[in-house]
């Protein structure tokens, strides 16, 4: 009986320790999905920069839900929090949320993803050269093995502004090797969560036995697609996308790897400055309206750089 009142007393005690610290918070997050990889290294970078700055800061999830966002928004206007970095989940219907915020007083900082609404600041990336990147080393790389008639598949979005702008970047890139049916494209499919993506790749490889490459528009259609290709033991078809996760980069590492090469953002990078700046803007410092980080890309070439990408 003693020990379960011991018990009982350390759980109330961890309980009120959680709460106090948001309450005590003065800056938070919300992300659309902070279970996967990419969100994770961005919080990392807040949690960083909250340290090293010794404030306080904690982060949340809004599980693609636009009615949870506008709820986290009234949770932290009653909370006092100072200031938000905010990855809208719509440009349009995340407005509510954001307008919540900066009417109740509350410093915005928004990163990743965009919304029709002025903010203190925006952390971004160019989304376009992001898909650029990969286009232009798949037409290095076709032309350079003397490749022809490679049957294709894009897996791209049509559901946020900075997909749309990733796929154009890709497809524009490589509108020369289509037109000289370097590469023939047999199906573009809309896609975003993982076990839609996968369905979509059986289904994809169902239907045309006969592709040979894949182009995936971020981290989760990619790893979705890498998954199902081993499940199906189709390790004959050639992968490239956007958004490097150390488990692609491992897999980029293998001597017979098909990944040929993955951009990336540098999501920790984003979070750290979205930070810096969200505490500036309480602060009452100028900070930059929009700051763009640049992105990479790696090649199943690059040994060395994926092994630093692996241990950092």
């Amino acid at each position: 009986m003693k020990r379960i009142f011991l018990l009982l007393t350390v759980c109330i005690i961890q309980t009120l320790a959680v709460s106090c610290k948001k309450q005590n918070a003065l800056i938070a997050s919300i992300s659309f999905d902070s279970d996967i990889e990419w969100f994770q290294e961005g919080i990392q970078g807040m949690e960083d920069a909250s340290s090293e700055n010794h404030i306080k800061f904690i982060s949340y999830n809004s599980y693609y839900d636009t009615g949870m966002e506008f709820q986290l928004a009234e949770k932290l206007v009653k909370s006092h929090i100072k200031a938000v970095i905010i990855s809208p989940i719509d440009y349009t219907k995340s407005v509510p949320a954001i307008d919540f915020l900066k009417k109740h007083g509350v410093k915005v900082v928004t990163w990743n993803t965009f919304v029709n609404y002025p903010v203190d600041s925006e952390v971004i990336v160019n989304s376009q050269k992001l898909g650029e990147i990969t286009g232009t080393y798949l037409k290095e790389y076709v032309n350079e093995h003397k490749l022809s008639e490679v049957k294709a598949a894009f897996i791209t979005n049509n559901s946020y502004t900075i997909a749309k702008e990733r796929c154009n970047g890709f497809k524009s890139a490589v509108q020369s090797l289509v037109d000289s049916k370097k590469i023939i494209v047999k199906a573009e499919i809309n896609s975003e969560l993982t076990e839609e993506t996968k369905r979509n790749v059986r289904t994809l490889l169902n239907d045309h036995p006969d592709i040979q490459l894949i182009w995936c528009w971020n981290q989760t259609t990619l790893n979705a697609c890498l998954q199902t290709l081993k499940e199906m033991e189709r390790t004959d078809i050639l992968l490239c996308g956007t958004d490097l996760t150390k488990n692609i980069a491992l897999e980029m590492l293998r001597p017979d790897s098909k990944i040929l090469a993955v951009s990336v953002q540098n999501p920790y990078l984003m979070g750290y400055t979205a930070l810096e700046n969200a505490l500036n803007t309480i602060k009452g410092k100028d900070v930059e309206r929009i700051v763009e980080i640049p992105v990479s890309l790696y090649t199943n070439q690059d040994l060395d750089a994926l092994e630093e990408y692996i241990a950092r």
